[in-house]
């Protein structure tokens, strides 16, 4: 773990790694194919690595860390909180970074309406993560982001309510981190990262 970071499980502190992993569920670690492995390990071992990743984003130092960083929709609808796998906040940034290892893509928001059977409900919530960041030119209609990953949207919505929540102007922005092992064809991992 880089020295000046400060370290939280959500929002709660952690006085370190061993505490951090302790945070997590067990089950996270059932597999070891979930990014959250590779993330860690990242965070972890490759310090140098991270925190030119960090700095590409223009990240400063010193850097909170929060990893399963939650945020509520803010919708009269009724839908799960988005977790962001890491949501790291400096001075001036509030970065939702997402991993990628071996999951498949996500749902589109138009594949995501389109599942359950609530459809009123289903078109509340992306509109509350719609709300939540407060773009001078939102779309006028879901249909202009059926097209979207409908976790790029909520992970995006997540950087701009922490942005937010402080009284100084933080820029929110969002970043995928795709893993890949050396068995893993280069074709294969740009095929799977997300822009």
């Amino acid at each position: 773990m880089t020295s000046d970071a400060g370290l939280y499980f959500d929002r709660t502190p952690v006085h370190d790694l061993a505490a951090l992993l302790h945070s997590y569920n067990v089950d996270e670690f059932n597999s070891p194919y979930r990014s959250t492995v590779p993330l860690l390990a990242l965070v972890k071992d490759e310090r140098n690595t991270f925190r030119k990743v960090l700095s590409a984003c223009r990240v400063s130092m010193p850097v909170d860390l929060h990893f399963e960083f939650k945020v509520d929709h803010q919708s009269k609808g009724r839908g799960a909180p988005s977790h962001t796998d890491l949501m790291a906040i400096s001075e001036d940034v509030c970065i939702a970074i997402e991993s990628k290892w071996t999951e498949p893509s996500y749902d589109t928001v138009g594949t995501w309406l389109s599942k359950g059977g609530d459809l009123p409900n289903r078109e509340k919530v992306p509109k509350g993560w719609l709300a939540l960041m407060r773009l001078e030119c939102a779309p006028q209609s879901l249909e202009e982001i059926a097209d979207c990953e409908y976790q790029m949207l909520h992970r995006a919505a997540s950087a701009y309510a922490a942005a937010a929540s402080f009284a100084t102007k933080k820029c929110p922005m969002l970043a995928y981190l795709k893993f890949t092992s050396p068995e893993t064809p280069v074709s294969a991992a740009i095929d799977g990262m997300l822009c």
